[in-house]
């Protein structure tokens, strides 16, 4: 019987090693980044709602503006040295958000959402461009001051935005009167039918300026309501995309466009989260 060379079955068993672990490695790195997906398609899909004042919401020619939509077209110029290569897709809600990044409807989602442990088990997140937090306004000739002050009063916000149960974590014993929209609510709380309108943080800026002197922000007291940071959410495990990401929001900030967008829509950078208003 003929021998078999030790030198030929270490060979052999390396050669069935590289096999068994050659063929899942390569599955596991089939799919391409969305980088390199968003480049051979020649422009990027995000997804935006047009109901967020200041954010991402229709002017007066049905067009979408707002901070969001300037910070997408940089991520397009970036991209392709072209701001208007880039597709908005339309989300129904704020529920479809999440859904639109794990289906592959968009790349990304630019779309005042908010970082949460909850969320981060389903889709990535960059990091923050903005911060976000509730406040509530009231008109100008208003004797609410504080926060406190609205103990008992009635508060006026979007119906099924879970608002109640934010607004009961800053004041006592609220009188809730919702409104299927935030313009419905503004407007009642506008016209004396409710004391305060509660509203995230960034759009009351806008509205604020948008009203001139007629609506104020009542002060939190140094205790702001729900704070948090939005972020750019994008598929789960595609680092190559969420560092693309990253790097574009840094390159903004150096540039000042990021300072500029914030003072654009809002008139402050009191917004922009620390990272980005560090000096060089």
């Amino acid at each position: 019987m003929r021998c078999i060379r030790t030198s030929t079955i270490i060979a052999l068993i390396f050669a069935a090693a590289v096999c068994l672990i050659g063929e899942p490695y390569a599955a596991a790195h089939a799919q391409e980044s969305t980088l390199q997906t968003v480049i051979k398609r020649g422009r990027v899909l995000v997804g935006v709602r047009d109901t967020s004042p200041g954010f991402s919401f229709r002017d007066d020619k049905n067009e979408l503006v707002g901070f969001e939509i300037d910070l997408a077209r940089e991520l397009a110029r970036g991209l392709f040295n072209d701001p208007n290569k880039i597709e908005f897709v339309l989300l129904t809600g704020g529920a479809d958000r999440a859904p639109a990044i794990v289906s592959g409807r968009v790349d990304a989602v630019i779309s005042t959402m908010s970082v949460f442990l909850e969320r981060a088990q389903v889709v990535g997140f960059s990091i923050p461009y903005s911060i976000s937090k509730s406040v509530f306004i009231v008109r100008s000739d208003s004797p609410f001051r504080n926060n406190s002050d609205l103990d008992g009063k009635k508060i006026t916000g979007r119906q099924g935005a879970d608002l109640e149960k934010i607004v009961l974590t800053a004041i006592k014993n609220p009188v809730f009167q919702m409104y299927p929209s935030n313009s419905d609510a503004f407007l009642a709380m506008r016209q004396k039918r409710a004391d305060a309108f509660f509203f995230e943080g960034g759009a009351a800026l806008y509205l604020a300026r948008e009203f001139g002197d007629a609506v104020r922000e009542v002060s939190d007291g140094g205790k702001p309501i729900a704070p948090s940071y939005l972020s750019v959410a994008t598929r789960q495990n595609d680092q190559v995309w969420i560092n693309y990401i990253n790097t574009a929001l840094t390159d903004l900030k150096l540039s000042g466009k990021l300072t500029a967008i914030h003072e654009k829509w809002f008139g402050t950078t009191s917004l922009m989260p620390s990272w980005s208003r560090q000096p060089m």
